[in-house]
């Protein structure tokens, strides 16, 4: 990793083991997470229940919003509580990954995506060309950039 991003990791050198198994899971689950992510933003985009006049019953003398469907499904998307950790989530992740260098998101792409639990750490050393002990200081470098970067402790 990058030098700036060492020094980040080790002021969260405490990161408490549930919450370095959290951040594992994410990484795990980072493709599916997308892949929820763009079924939300579809669902709203072509959800019909906004598309009418709410205030269809109402007497000629109200006051009618003028918010198009657009601005409604904008605002959707930006109240949407899940959406917005999914977000959090999934771009720290894609940051601190476009940040490493290739043997680094090689064993990311090992380890958690290509092949989860295929290989044992040895197999992930061997296939990245590197020891056992470098891949797991790699993998926890990895790992606390992420929590780092979503503010986690």
């Amino acid at each position: 990793m990058k030098g700036g991003t060492k020094l980040h990791i080790k002021q969260i050198d405490e990161l408490k083991p549930s919450t370095f198994k959290y951040i594992e899971s994410e990484i795990y689950s980072y493709h599916e997470t997308v892949k929820h992510i763009e079924l939300i933003e579809y669902e709203i985009e072509h959800s019909t229940t906004n598309n009418h006049d709410e205030n269809t019953n109402v007497g000629k003398n109200s006051v009618r919003a003028n918010i198009s469907p657009v601005e409604r499904k904008v605002t959707a998307l930006l109240e949407h509580k899940q959406l917005k950790r999914m977000y959090s989530i999934t771009d720290a992740i894609k940051k601190i990954y476009e940040r490493l260098d290739d043997d680094k998101k090689k064993l990311m792409n090992l380890y958690y995506w290509e092949r989860p639990g295929e290989l044992t750490w040895e197999g992930i050393a061997k296939e990245c060309n590197i020891g056992r002990m470098t891949a797991l200081r790699w993998r926890k470098q990895i790992v606390y950039a992420i929590a780092h970067e979503l503010g986690e402790r």
